[in-house]
């Protein structure tokens, strides 16, 4: 007998329940009431109305944790609530229901899922926990080697994985702020100097207390820090099936129509100025408004609609994932053909450098691209793949002034396939932007 599924009811209140942020906090007084009431609501604690918090004049009504706590011992609660050592990725999570028989219904609820173990189908073992408790995940990120490595990498002091051929060095150390021990794993990139893939196993439970930031303003504020500042945030532009194309969720018509409603879009004439841009920016936060297809179902423009430009403006590291070439060789198959790096990123960038106003971090990951670019099937711009991905990235380095780092590729393994390429390689060998770029191969 298969496990009960959720209702459309059923999984709709389960998120509602987590995504309730105007249920103030309250805090007893002596003597009775709560802190943050009038004198008024003192005499009259029953009425629910009179009890709750003005969130329209913190000042009238301060927060009792304001004037007990610190900045200090505050963020280290808003960290162990807020903060999570994987990336999140936004989006739909599907639910199949247990209503019919051979036609179940799918539930998609917008939630959030990690970007170290995501949803496959409709099964629900991967997703975050609501209730508290902690699972084990495998998380990896990528770095320089250190001295030691470094020295352990020249006199070739490594254990071979026999499965898939990892270069593990000697030894695992330990992360204080993961609480975890690191295994470190060799990335061979050619010509270029290798890097380490680090890798640890850690506990992780689902982002708590959301209700937390509607206590009032200024915690508002310091959450808000923490919440989209300090994690990073996963958009992926490739497609899933039978939701939508493999090869994307954009199909390749999806500007034909309000061309005006993307930002960084030109217009049909060709020009696009500041002040389109703005408009078109000022749209995109209005949840009441009709959008464009693509501003529709986009997951980045969707997240930050959904959360509010201030909320958006506190985000400082961000993760991109697409492909370059999306249209196939095969005259069946050519014109079905959905929406690259080569005409996403430059709506993308056009957001964040308007947006994103301390974005410190960006991240460009691609999976296996098929042979044709969807803006050139037949080759009229006479460049080559490195040479288009030079232009592309390049670009973006150059519109986000206050970009810090820049990594090329996201791999939680060692990549070991005999066809990859160094692109990425390629484009840091010739340029130069006055910023920290940590590259990879990629195909």
């Amino acid at each position: 007998m298969a496990r009960p599924k959720y209702t459309e009811a059923e999984a709709r209140d389960m998120v509602k329940k987590e995504l309730l942020w105007r249920k103030p906090i309250k805090f007893p007084r002596p003597g009775g009431g709560y802190y943050g009431d009038s004198d008024t609501e003192i005499d009259d604690t029953s009425s629910d109305d009179q009890s709750s918090i003005d969130f329209d004049d913190p000042g009238e009504h301060p927060c009792y944790l304001l004037r007990i706590l610190p900045l200090v011992l505050k963020t280290i609660i808003y960290r162990i609530l807020f903060h999570r050592p994987t990336a999140i990725v936004p989006g739909p999570i599907r639910y199949k229901c247990s209503i019919g028989w051979r036609n179940k219904p799918v539930v998609p609820i917008y939630s959030y899922q990690w970007n170290d173990r995501r949803q496959n189908g409709y099964e629900e073992r991967s997703l975050p926990k609501y209730d508290g408790s902690y699972d084990n995940l495998q998380i990896s990120w990528r770095s320089r080697p250190t001295t030691r490595q470094a020295r352990l990498v020249e006199t070739g002091v490594v254990s071979t994985n026999s499965l898939n051929e990892e270069q593990e060095l000697p030894g695992r150390t330990y992360n204080e702020d993961l609480d975890a021990q690191v295994s470190h794993y060799i990335c061979r990139r050619g010509s270029y100097p290798v890097q380490i893939i680090n890798r640890t196993v850690v506990k992780i439970a689902g982002i708590q207390g959301i209700s937390l930031l509607g206590t009032c303003k200024q915690i508002l504020s310091e959450c808000r820090a923490v919440l989209y500042g300090e994690n990073t945030f996963v958009f992926d532009t490739r497609g899933q099936d039978p939701y939508t194309h493999h090869r994307g969720i954009h199909a390749h018509d999806a500007f034909e129509r309000f061309r005006h409603q993307v930002p960084g879009l030109p217009r049909e004439n060709g020009f696009i100025s500041q002040r389109n841009t703005d408009q078109a920016i000022i749209r995109m936060f209005d949840k009441n408004a009709r959008h464009q297809s693509f501003m529709s179902r986009d997951p980045l423009t969707k997240f930050f609609r959904t959360i509010g430009r201030e909320s958006a403006q506190t985000i400082t590291k961000v993760i991109i994932e697409g492909f370059f070439r999306t249209a196939e060789e095969i005259e069946r198959y050519k014109h079905k053909r959905p929406l690259g790096f080569g005409r996403i990123l430059p709506i993308y960038t056009t957001i964040l450098k308007n947006v994103c106003l301390n974005l410190r971090k960006l991240t460009l990951h691609q999976g296996y691209n098929n042979a044709l670019w969807d803006d050139d099937l037949d080759g009229a711009m006479r460049l080559t793949d490195e040479e288009r991905v030079d232009s592309i990235v390049g670009q973006v380095v150059n519109i986000l002034s206050s970009l810090q780092e820049l990594q090329l590729g996201n791999y939680h393994f060692v990549p070991s396939d005999e066809t990859i390429v160094e692109q990425w390689d390629c484009f840091v060998g010739r340029k130069s932007f006055g910023l920290d770029i940590i590259s990879g191969v990629i195909d």
